[in-house]
């Protein structure tokens, strides 16, 4: 076994995914769900998912190829670019 070591409950991970989706929702709050810092793992984007995201991001090419079939994509440069036109007029 070589350390460090990153473990992911997938039931407590899930549970607070659920959660704070439903807190958002309540609130109005449209939530993404981001999947850089996890490397895109399939198991987090599947967890996501079930719990209810429809939205998920990644400044990651490699990563939202994973995602492209499953759900709305958030394209981070694809908006930057299109606030920096919308400011520039």
């Amino acid at each position: 076994m070589s350390y460090p070591k990153f473990i992911i409950d997938k039931k407590k991970l899930k549970n607070n995914a659920k959660n704070a989706l439903e807190m958002c929702n309540n609130l109005g709050i449209e939530t993404v769900g981001v999947v850089k810092a996890v490397n895109g793992l399939d198991k987090v984007i599947e967890i996501l998912i079930e719990a209810g995201f429809k939205t998920l991001a990644s400044s990651r090419l490699s990563q939202l190829k994973k995602l492209k079939k499953s759900i709305r994509i958030f394209l981070h440069m694809i908006c930057v670019s299109q606030c920096l036109v919308k400011l520039r007029n």
